[in-house]
């Protein structure tokens, strides 16, 4: 056996498909630390048995497991999507972020009250954001340069006082 049927023929030695047509095809061969399935050191099994099955994967694309099994290959299982919808679908603590519908204060996230943050990701609450301000504690730096602030504001209010008053 040479090139391709070589590799499919490896390829399929190391898959346990299920008995029930609505199962899981279970890699067996290695898998990397995250779970994934790898065939040939470098291809995720998943996406071999994408493109030996269903076709070549476009660029910008990758496959998601819709059984959130990380070591299935049964193509049945599996959907082409962005990588920005691939990681929103999934459980990382960024995805369950974005899917809340509300803050920790139980605000509701509206277009009125959620503020966005230029060179910033994430959402934040305008609501809590007041609080936070309001509340804010100073440290005995920022009391300083307060009381700076308002001794040298003064001192001028004075300053125009008297040139007025002489004028």
């Amino acid at each position: 056996m040479q090139g391709k049927k070589w590799r499919e023929w490896h390829f399929w030695k190391m898959v346990d498909i299920g008995k029930e047509p609505g199962d899981c095809w279970l890699w067996l061969g290695g898998k990397h630390s995250a779970g994934y399935g790898f065939h040939n050191k470098h291809d995720y099994a998943h996406r071999t048995a994408w493109e030996l099955l269903v076709g070549p994967i476009p660029a910008g694309l990758t496959v998601d497991h819709l059984c959130r099994v990380r070591h299935c290959v049964n193509p049945a299982h599996m959907e082409l999507v962005t990588n920005k919808e691939n990681i929103l679908r999934g459980e990382s603590v960024a995805a369950k972020y974005a899917r809340r519908s509300c803050c920790v204060r139980g605000h509701e996230f509206t277009n009125e009250n959620t503020l966005r943050v230029k060179g910033r990701s994430g959402r934040i609450c305008r609501k809590c954001s007041r609080i936070r301000a309001k509340n804010r504690i100073l440290t005995p730096r920022q009391k300083a340069r307060r009381t700076r602030y308002q001794t040298n504001w003064m001192r001028a209010k004075r300053l125009r006082c008297k040139l007025e008053s002489s004028q």
